[in-house]
């Protein structure tokens, strides 16, 4: 959304440099005095509940950036604010709303923040709302599955399906909580693999699926509070795939396994 060249100008930084990219319209930077930013399409089905997210905002994580406030002229409204001076690390946002989405961007500073850092941020606030239709974002459905496994692993509720480019999709449905996403990364190996699976040893259930190859697996019935969904692991040809199932009023059981055995071999061949 935002080309490394605008960042290196709008900092005054030669050696600013993009960490990731993706299609879907998400972005991170890091620049050569140890500050980090990232920059975020975020679609809704109706221009309604974008405003709804973008009050949220507001209310919320933009709640404490109130130093050089302003509220510039971008698409229909927009915000930009700075954390008190004295906090360590210093941190600055921006959001902006036109119709159905959201241009977002997070700066965090190594150590506290400079003033001069609210003209960068503007800057490329501009610049990347004026590119949010490029972000590769749709509703309605995706490759990952078919309106009908949506249908029947979701439950009664009525699904929300939102394709994130080709390599993430989240399938949602209300009431019920229900819900099922695909995603990818780059660079995955059997070993980091296993890392994560003897992690996850430790406070889930844990079933191995050598027919997705080394290290493949899901877990489940995990500690940690309020935690009722099962994710699925494997690597094939140096991507990591995942897929995270929350079934609908319950926890996930080891029979949901089986339950997403033609979701998880579509996603297998594709990769």
């Amino acid at each position: 959304m935002i080309p490394q060249a605008d960042v290196i100008k709008a900092f005054n930084d030669p050696k600013a440099r993009m960490d990731f990219a993706d299609p879907s319209g998400m972005c991170s930077f890091s620049l050569s005095n140890g500050g980090s930013m990232t920059a975020t399409v975020q679609k809704r089905p109706k221009a309604s509940e974008a405003k709804a997210i973008y009050d949220s905002y507001k209310a919320t994580t933009f709640a404490a950036l109130k130093r050089n406030s302003s509220t510039p002229a971008i698409g229909q409204e927009a915000y930009f604010g700075m954390s008190a001076k004295d906090a360590n690390p210093g941190e600055a946002g921006f959001i902006s709303l036109q119709g159905d989405s959201l241009f977002v961007i997070s700066y965090r500073a190594n150590g506290k923040i400079d003033d001069n850092v609210a003209e960068s941020v503007l800057t490329l606030g501009r610049i990347g709302s004026g590119k949010k239709d490029n972000a590769a974002q749709s509703y309605g459905e995706c490759e990952w599955f078919t309106p009908a496994e949506v249908t029947t692993l979701l439950g009664k509720g009525k699904p929300t399906v939102q394709r994130l480019a080709a390599n993430h999709c989240i399938a949602s449905a209300n009431p019920g909580g229900s819900a099922l996403v695909g995603m990818t990364s780059k660079h995955g190996t059997k070993e980091s693999l296993g890392n994560i699976m003897a992690s996850s040893t430790k406070i889930c259930t844990v079933v191995q699926l050598p027919q997705l190859g080394a290290n493949a697996h899901a877990s489940f019935a995990c500690k940690a509070p309020a935690n009722t969904a099962m994710s699925i692991n494997f690597v094939k040809n140096g991507t990591h795939v995942m897929m995270i199932y929350t079934p609908p009023n319950r926890a996930a059981v080891e029979s949901d396994i089986k339950a997403l055995e033609v979701v998880t071999k579509r996603a297998f061949d594709r990769f």
